[in-house]
């Protein structure tokens, strides 16, 4: 007996059902892929947002401690620099740069800078030279064995640290320069014209190079770039390539406060906070309308220096000498807005700042903090070392400041 097969197609019913089904397979598998993208791109910028922001910390960490070492403790940080530009949008500044320009993204109007500016001697520079008379030029006694860019701040300072003058550099001097041709820097320096800065020989003056640096928050062609300028002289809008170095990209906001000196309890002379009325937690830049150099009564004017004993009215003013620690602050934030159109993040207000709340446009934030203390300001030494000299049997070696 023969059987014979044969095939049956499928029906209209079974090809749509088929396709329904296929469909949402697909559906979800389509679903599943953004969904997992979405997240590695959430991921990754929230591990961009943490790099950068732990590089901006490290850098604080690393430099602002030196802040004042080597110097008068009265010119460690430029505070009028501070307080002129506090809170500014930086949106709004107008820059000489070579970058193209373009709208910063997010709420534009809202992104904040304050400034940071101090100083401190660079240990690791020190050269035997003198100051001609008419303080224009300093003769080394070796090649410089480096380049010095325009502006760049030197201390000449007499052997036993007893005068010392504050000059800039003029032009550009290579590292087999001997001579380099200076000027007087502008105050609060010190200029000096003691007869020991044009000394000769074993008695020769040292030549110390001072470091500079102003953090603030600037525009790079459409980014807010955290930067550290190098020379304080220099214009913050001249984004040069050899006057700035770059922190961090996407800094929203960048804020900074300074705690202040405050007396031991029992030491009923400086008791009273130097802060804005009505705030008395020794901070000075975190609510608004306070100022440096806002005395309490009866101290206006005092300046403190290495001299100055601990227990002192000067120790307990608003005067940036007495700045013991550094409190900042800064705003992340993503990249580029998600695709959720969520904030994540929302920074309200921060120290001084006016309050802020972003809206939903989707830029992720993350607010990073730190209090870094500034140890050389305290200092009574002599901040201008007294370095032993050949043959010289009274110059008494205290090198360090």
């Amino acid at each position: 007996m023969n059987t014979s097969h044969r095939s049956r197609g499928f029906t209209l019913a079974e090809l749509l059902v088929g396709l329904v089904v296929t469909s949402i397979v697909m559906t979800a598998v389509v679903a599943i892929f953004i969904g997992v993208q979405r997240s590695y791109q959430a991921e990754t910028e929230v591990k961009i947002i943490t790099e950068n922001g732990r590089g901006t910390m490290l850098f604080l960490e690393r430099v602002l401690p030196l802040a004042g070492y080597g110097l008068d403790p009265r010119v460690a940080f430029d505070v009028a620099g501070t307080q002129s530009r506090d809170n500014q949008d930086v949106q709004a500044v107008s820059f000489t740069t070579t970058f193209t320009q373009k709208p910063l993204p997010g709420p534009a109007a809202r992104t904040l800078s304050d400034d940071l500016a101090f100083r401190f001697r660079d240990p690791a520079f020190l050269r035997a030279g003198r100051l001609n008379s008419g303080n224009t030029q300093v003769t080394l006694d070796a090649a410089l064995g480096m380049q010095l860019p325009t502006g760049k701040l030197l201390m000449v300072g007499c052997r036993g640290g007893a005068d010392y003058t504050m000059v800039r550099v003029v032009g550009t001097p290579g590292p087999t320069a001997t001579t380099i041709t200076v000027t007087n820097a502008a105050g609060p320096f010190i200029t000096s014209s003691a007869p020991c800065l044009t000394q000769t020989g074993a008695s020769s003056p040292w030549v110390f190079l001072i470091q500079e640096h102003r953090l603030r928050v600037v525009n790079l062609a459409g980014r807010p770039w955290l930067v550290s300028f190098r020379n304080l002289e220099a214009s913050v809008t001249d984004l040069t390539l050899d006057n700035f170095d770059p922190i961090a990209p996407d800094v929203e906001n960048f804020q900074v406060a300074f705690g202040m000196n405050r007396a031991r309890p029992g030491l009923t002379c400086c008791q009273a906070a130097p802060d804005a009325a009505g705030n008395s937690n020794f901070i000075v830049g975190d609510v608004p309308g306070e100022s440096f150099f806002a005395q309490p009564t009866g101290v206006l004017g005092t300046r403190p220096d290495y001299r100055t004993g601990y227990e002192q009215l000067p120790r307990f003013t608003a005067h940036p000498a007495n700045i013991r620690s550094v409190h900042v602050a800064v705003v992340l934030r993503s990249t580029r807005n998600l695709p959720n159109g969520r904030t994540e993040f929302q920074t309200g207000s921060l120290f001084n700042s006016p309050v802020y709340t972003p809206g939903s446009d989707g830029f992720k934030r993350s607010l990073f903090h730190t209090t870094i203390n500034t140890p050389n300001l305290l200092s009574r030494s002599n901040f201008m070392p007294s370095l032993r000299a050949t043959g010289v049997v009274n110059d008494m070696n205290s090198w360090g400041g």
